[in-house]
């Protein structure tokens, strides 16, 4: 058997056990003895997308004079309950949450104890980039604030800056600014986007299934794993692990009538050889 064909059956393996042992109830997201199913298909652990929310975002929770942006939002909060991103919050978001006026300030802050979140504090680097990046005229001369929140975001390590604001940050002048940011300063980059951008997703339902040749080559396979990571994006741990665990299930049921094909057809054969056997002697 070839290496990788023995890493197939061992994975297989693993993934039977996930089916017929769960594992323990305290850890829904990895249920398996000694494998994550999240990791089966890619080869790696999934990592989750870091977002930063700037103060745009809580506020337009309650934005009935805007309903299709506050519809968006809350959209995009359910899917930081369900835990799909982790999210950064700065000290800024916090002094200009202060601002809002009661009875707002009271329920945002209601939506804020509902989902995890890393808060972040200014450091002299905050401020000394945001000062930087603000005098080269990149946000306006009212966009220091602006400035600050896509700092904060990159010293964060976050992945994505997420506002409602298009007037100073989602928009192309700023997104080249946070880009020119990211590479002078030594950070990935920053992707800048609105709510809607990140809860406008295919339904899984709605991925179509890739064509599987008879021989199930190992472009099946690549096929299999860009159809799942597509339909994996919009899912949290638990829905994938689930997924995963009714994948395996359909597998192996498919495969065991197969082998007990092949394990009645042997042992006809044996019964002949028998049989041939007996009549010789």
């Amino acid at each position: 058997m070839r290496p990788s064909e023995k890493s197939t059956k061992r994975q297989a393996e693993k993934l039977n056990a996930c089916v017929t042992h769960p594992g323990p109830a305290s850890n829904p997201a990895f249920v398996c003895e000694d494998i994550n199913p999240l990791s089966f298909y890619e080869g790696r652990p999934m990592k989750k997308t870091r977002i930063y929310l700037d103060t745009s975002i809580i506020s337009h929770l309650d934005a009935p004079e805007t309903p299709e942006k506050m519809e968006d939002t809350l959209r995009l909060w359910e899917k930081i309950q369900k835990g799909v991103y982790d999210v950064v919050l700065s000290e800024i978001f916090f002094d200009e949450l202060e601002n809002c006026l009661e009875p707002k300030k009271s329920y945002l802050d209601a939506f804020l104890q509902q989902i995890r979140y890393e808060r972040t504090e200014s450091s002299n680097d905050t401020v000394s980039i945001a000062r930087k990046f603000f005098d080269f005229g990149i946000f306006g001369k009212k966009g220091f604030g602006a400035c600050h929140h896509i700092v904060a975001a990159l010293l964060s390590g976050c992945d994505i800056i997420v506002s409602w604001n298009f007037k100073q940050i989602v928009n192309p002048r700023a997104m080249r600014g946070a880009r020119a940011m990211a590479i002078l300063e030594g950070y990935k980059e920053l992707i800048v986007c609105s709510p809607n951008m990140l809860t406008e997703e295919p339904d899984v339902d709605d991925i179509p299934k890739p064509e599987i040749s008879p021989a199930f080559t190992l472009e099946d396979i690549r096929k299999i794993r860009e159809w799942n990571h597509e339909r994996y994006k919009s899912m949290t741990p638990q829905e994938i692990c689930e997924d995963t665990r009714r994948g395996a299930e359909r597998f192996f049921a498919s495969v065991k009538p197969t082998t007990q094909e092949m394990l009645d057809e042997a042992q006809r054969k044996i019964d002949e050889a028998c049989g041939k056997h007996k009549k010789a002697s």
